[in-house]
């Protein structure tokens, strides 16, 4: 008799290892899944209330190292859905702790806006090439703070100064909005200054907020400069051209073009009739499966990736779809609500689960076992990810690695 083929998620060798070490952030960006307020209910930003200030025990992580002995991850990325990895207490001493065991690569991803500068020098002494930091940084003095709310832009300049002066290796992503994107050669030129290794931008669809919006709360708000829509833009200084001489006013952009990610979506609407139907049917194409990745939230909970590690918490689904909440009951009560937390299992048992033992990868060629998730982010046909090769493949790297 033919015993059935398992179909595991990966091997116990873990290519990149993913780590999302706190919920804390120094910034209410008002698209971020921690942050509520005027996208949702008219009042100004905060942190969500049902989002714990959390910070991942590092002896947790010590105790993973070990059991993945001799399978040291071949890179380590430090960024997460909920908190920026500068707010955790420990970080220095998780990343030494990884360079010491071996990891070729760690990148961290931030915004950059807290610690003095003697903090960032000794973190660019612990990364060595080819690891690098990605400084997220949406615009220039008086656009950053726009969406990147309550970072100051001296404080982020300095920051990253003192850790490229110190050697350290530093690539400056951009997200670009409509209020920022006349500034993408200039801040391009600004990241070649200072001495960033790449620039690198891409077009976001999270352009649609309420009109009352303020990236100061103290500030008076602008409503009277506003189209009166239901979907209004962010108001920022704007390069106009009046009788061929360029001037700058504040006013409300254009709308932002479609992400570059989604701007299939109406194809893909009319051919599946609904999202829903797009979702069943589409072929899956995992990418952090192709990396052999894992994704440890800030809990301790390992999951595959990022974008199962957000939808299957329990943060924000007050305001979220029923969907969410049925498939996240639905997951615990198959395989118990702590079956891939670390402070309860190894990473070796955890990976061991049929979940990752054969569930998931299953799922994928199955419609009526197949993961809402999934099919929405790494359905092939539309690539809501934003980075249709390898997630952590940075090939402007290679000519740094020792």
């Amino acid at each position: 008799m033919a015993t059935e083929k398992k179909l595991k998620y990966i091997k116990f060798e873990i290519g990149v290892l993913h780590l999302e070490l706190t919920s804390r952030c120094n910034a209410l960006c008002p698209m971020c899944a921690r942050t509520t307020g005027l996208d949702h209910d008219g009042e100004l930003l905060k942190k969500r209330d049902d989002l714990p200030l959390i910070d991942t025990d590092p002896q947790l992580l010590h105790n993973m190292l070990e059991d993945m002995k001799p399978f040291v991850p071949n890179h380590v990325f430090i960024n997460g859905n909920f908190g920026d990895p500068i707010m955790y207490p420990h970080l220095l001493e998780v990343i030494k702790m990884y360079k010491d065991a071996g990891v070729p690569q760690i990148t961290l991803s931030t915004n950059g806006g807290v610690h003095k500068e003697d903090w960032w020098i000794e973190l660019a002494n612990i990364m060595k090439k080819p690891d690098k930091v990605i400084f997220a940084i949406d615009g220039l003095e008086d656009t950053n703070h726009l969406y990147r709310v309550n970072t100051k832009w001296d404080i982020i300049m300095r920051n990253a100064k003192a850790f490229i002066n110190a050697g350290g290796i530093a690539r400056w992503d951009y997200i670009a909005f409509a209020h920022n994107e006349h500034q993408i050669e200039e801040a391009r030129q600004l990241a070649e200054e200072m001495g960033f290794v790449k620039f690198r931008y891409k077009k976001s669809n999270r352009y649609v907020i309420p009109k009352d919006y303020s990236a100061d709360p103290d500030s008076p708000r602008e409503d009277e400069t506003i189209e009166k829509k239901t979907t209004i833009r962010f108001i920022a200084k704007q390069h106009v051209k009046k009788d061929n001489k360029t001037e700058t006013v504040l006013q409300a952009p254009k709308k932002t073009e479609a992400s570059n990610t989604t701007k299939n979506f109406d194809k893909i609407l009319k051919q599946h009739k609904t999202f829903d139907n797009y979702v069943k049917t589409t072929q899956i194409d995992c990418q952090t499966a192709r990396d052999k990745s894992i994704f440890v939230d800030y809990k301790g909970k390992v999951w595959p990736c990022c974008w199962q590690g957000h939808y299957y918490s329990s943060v924000g689904e007050d305001k979220g779809s029923q969907r969410r909440i049925d498939d996240r009951i639905e997951l615990e009560n198959k395989y118990g609500k702590d079956f891939n937390d670390l402070k309860k299992h190894s990473i070796f048992d955890i990976l061991s689960t049929e979940y990752y033992n054969h569930d998931l990868v299953e799922s994928w060629s199955n419609e009526s076992n197949r993961l809402y998730i999934c099919g929405k982010t790494c359905g092939k046909d539309l690539d809501f990810r934003g980075n249709s090769k390898k997630n952590y493949e940075d090939t402007e790297m290679n000519e740094y690695a020792e």
